[in-house]
């Protein structure tokens, strides 16, 4: 593995031509430059296909970096980290070893964090089978299989984790084309699961091969408090027809049953596609108190928690552009600095101008999902959009925490905010495309980096 500098590209159209230009000033109108544009880093190998997958990761404990995520490629195993000092600028680590040599059936489409800020999970599906892989999140991003390969259809299509009433440790949780695992304690031993009876199911979560290959990409799975008491899993079940899902269920550890507790159902075939938890409601313990879920083409619905069967959206966000993907990527978190997260969705194949398949993100804001006024930049766009770069296909908000500062403790951390009062950390978007990803530094004021 090696690690290399990824220079930042400006948004910014800077004309330094003629003799005897001033190459000190174009250095400091780099440093002011808010958009950093990233490709694949060495050992990558498909390096035209970075963007999509995108999983935000928490910066290590010993501050080396102030912000982290990790991409894996939709087309060929390939996994990156990309690594930010407190300036802001990124480095790029090609993440390889013997675990991701035995993926002879396909590319590694599914990633997610384990609570703990250790490891994350990555899935591996293919046609008939699968495989799930467990990475540790500090240098060298050591991977090990977490079972032999399963001869599940998909299995690893949908992976999350979180604590469900087991042990100390997090439970994972796995998706195939019609079988959800939990793994308590993360013990592949352990397995308790809910096998789909097809189309009488009350919560079917059958996950059609047929659906197009960018729907089956990183199938939406969350671990949080959905109802009115406990700990769910909640999983986005799109289809090829008919109404797309979302199911939620409940897990007793001490019977080991998975049993369906709310159902949403869609009009839209692909609603489930993505899914987000919001905080938008004002309150002390900051806790997420809405779901966002994608409806690709045209909508994104946003709901109340706790949830319940057959609940009404509170509000819908829409795209009139009908051959776009609007909802195809959907993310949380405060950008404005007003209390309550912002919206940010995702169209990977919005026309920008007279150019199509762009791509583009929008930003809401509230229970109402309106947009955000003009004063920040949106929709979000490539500073020169071109025809099929997928901007948007992939959305989330990396912590970014530039210095040390003493915690609460008295140790030097570089600490989220609300620990002991140190707010030393802030969200920044980071968007996909088909090939590069973007981070954004200063949509929110003031600039976070250190200059």
């Amino acid at each position: 593995m090696r690690a290399v500098a990824i220079a930042s590209k400006a948004v910014l159209v800077v004309a330094l031509a003629g003799a005897g230009c001033d190459w000190r000033e174009f250095d400091e109108l780099k440093k002011k430059v808010p958009v950093a544009s990233i490709e694949a880093p060495p050992d990558y190998p498909a390096g035209d296909d970075f963007g999509p997958i995108l999983l935000p990761i928490a910066p290590p404990a010993d501050g080396s970096a102030a912000g982290r995520f990790v991409a894996t490629a939709t087309h060929r195993t390939s996994v990156g980290v990309i690594s930010f000092n407190a300036a802001g600028q990124p480095s790029g680590l090609g993440v390889t070893g013997p675990a991701y040599d035995i993926l002879q059936q396909g590319p590694i489409t599914a990633i997610a964090a384990v609570p703990g800020g250790q490891k994350a999970l990555l899935g591996a599906p293919s046609t008939s089978l699968g495989d799930l892989l467990v990475m540790t999140l500090e240098p060298p991003y050591a991977t090990s299989s977490f079972l032999p390969t399963v001869g599940e259809p998909q299995y690893g299509v949908g992976v999350g984790a979180g604590h469900l009433g087991g042990g100390a440790a997090p439970e994972f949780i796995v998706l195939s084309s019609n079988i959800l695992h939990v793994y308590v304690d993360g013990q592949p031993s352990l397995d308790s699961r809910y096998e789909s009876l097809g189309t009488a199911d009350p919560c079917p979560i059958d996950f059609s091969a047929l659906l197009p290959e960018a729907d089956r990409v990183n199938r939406a799975v969350i671990v949080a408090p959905l109802l009115a008491t406990g700990t769910q899993i909640a999983v986005g079940t799109p289809t090829v027809s008919g109404a797309g899902h979302v199911l939620v269920f409940d897990f007793d550890v001490g019977t080991g049953a998975v049993t369906c507790a709310a159902v949403l159902i869609g009009t839209e075939a692909h609603f489930g596609q993505a899914m987000a938890l919001a905080d938008l409601v004002p309150d002390p313990d900051h806790k997420p108190d809405h779901l966002v879920v994608g409806a690709p083409r045209t909508r994104a619905y946003l709901y109340s928690l706790p949830l319940t069967t057959g609940a009404t959206p509170v509000a819908m966000a829409s795209d009139t552009m009908t051959d776009g993907r609007f909802g195809a990527a959907v993310a949380a978190f405060d950008i404005d600095g007003k209390p309550g997260d912002e919206i940010f969705i995702g169209n990977p194949d919005a026309t920008v101008g007279d150019t199509t398949t762009a791509g583009r993100v929008s930003v809401y804001t509230g229970t109402t999902l309106m947009q955000l006024p003009a004063a920040l930049p949106n929709p979000l766009t490539e500073h020169e959009p071109g025809a099929g770069h997928g901007y948007g296909a992939g959305v989330a908000g990396m912590t970014f925490c530039p210095g040390f500062i003493p915690s609460s403790s008295g140790a030097d951390a570089a600490a989220p905010a609300g620990d002991g009062g140190v707010a030393s950390c802030t969200k920044l978007p980071i968007v996909g495309s088909l090939s590069k990803v973007y981070t954004y530094f200063t949509l929110k004021k003031p600039d976070p980096r250190v200059q």
